[in-house]
This record gives structure tokens, C-alpha cells and sequence, in this order.
């Protein structure tokens, strides 16, 4: 289960990387007796506003919790909202247990387009997730496209998401 980790207090983002993390272990910790109750793994993911940007600061997060039913998602377009190119989940503390890949244009508006009709490099992506040993799994994030889209285009629009989604499987698996 993916969750928006806390990224604000008293309506301002919090950019110090040891009170994100602080704040954030403290608060997963209430829930992690349930989680392993549930069989749920609880996961965080880089986002949009202050330390949350920033996947090695969502990796260290998961030192901080310890714990088997926490860990980290990381999201591609967020990343390269940024300019946070995929070479720095060698960077992290810990591997990501699951991948949120969409695509945008870098800008800082975060798109969510079918992979590879934006700016992330997915040839880059696909080398540093084998060189990290990644195994997870993935959602493909690209709903703008689709929802924005006439009714009688969504169809060929998800068709080319299972295509695209087939040729990165493909990669990471040759």
C-alpha cells in the first residue's frame, strides 16, 4: 500500500531532511502492528514538496522505521520533475520495493504521460534497477492521458500504456 508520506506542518512544507524523516518514522510506527496484521506492507513515496522530493531521503526513512512492513515506492515522473535522474536509486539507503513509472517533461508539472512520451530515461531506468538488485513490482501512473482524451480514444491510448508496459518488462527482464 502506497501513501503519501507527510510532507507538510502547519501548511508549510518541511525541507529539513532529519524533521521529514522524524516526523514521518513517527507516524508510520503507529501503523505497522496493523500492517503485519493485515499482511500489508506499508510504503512511502518521493513526492512533489519539500524533503519528500528527494528518494534518498524517502530511502533513509525506511532506516529510520526498521521495519519488514515498511519500505519505499519510488515514482519516476516525480523524480524527474526535478531533474532527479534514475542513477540516484544507487544513491539510496534502501532499494524501492515498488515503482510508481509515469512520464512528463521535467518541467515541475507532473504530467503522468505513458512512459517514454516525456523526458525520464527509461534506458537509464531500466540499467540502475538491475544494478540495484530491484524485484518489485510497478504501477503505471499514466492517467492524465486517458482521462483527458475524447471516449473514443481512450481505448487506443491504454492499448499503447500494455504495449509500452510489455517493452519495459521486456528490458528489465533481458
Amino acid at each position: 500500500m502506497v501513501l503519501h508520506p507527510v510532507w507538510r506542518e502547519r501548511g508549510e512544507a518541511i525541507e529539513d531532511a532529519d524533521r521529514f524523516i522524524r516526523v514521518n518514522a513517527e507516524a508510520v510506527k503507529l501503523w505497522l502492528a496493523k500492517a503485519r496484521d493485515c499482511g500489508v506492507v506499508i510504503l512511502s513515496e518521493n513526492l512533489l514538496w519539500g524533503a519528500s522530493k528527494d528518494p534518498r531521503i524517502v530511502a533513509r526513512l525506511t532506516e529510520a522505521v526498521d521495519s519488514p512492513w515498511f519500505g519505499w515506492c519510488y515514482d519516476t515522473g516525480h523524480a524527474n520533475c526535478f531533474g532527479i535522474r534514475p542513477e540516484v536509486l544507487t544513491e539510496c539507503a534502501a532499494a524501492p520495493r515498488s515503482l510508481h513509472m509515469q512520464d512528463n517533461r521535467g518541467t515541475g508539472w507532473d504530467d503522468h504521460l505513458i512512459p517514454g512520451d516525456g523526458t525520464v530515461d527509461w534506458d537509464a531506468l531500466i540499467r540502475t534497477l538491475k544494478a540495484v538488485g530491484y524485484a518489485g513490482d510497478c504501477v503505471l501512473e499514466a492517467h492524465h492521458q486517458s482521462l483527458d482524451a475524447p471516449d473514443d480514444e481512450r481505448d487506443p491510448i491504454l492499448r499503447r500504456l500494455l504495449e509500452k508496459a510489455k517493452e519495459l518488462r521486456a528490458a528489465m527482464e533481458a
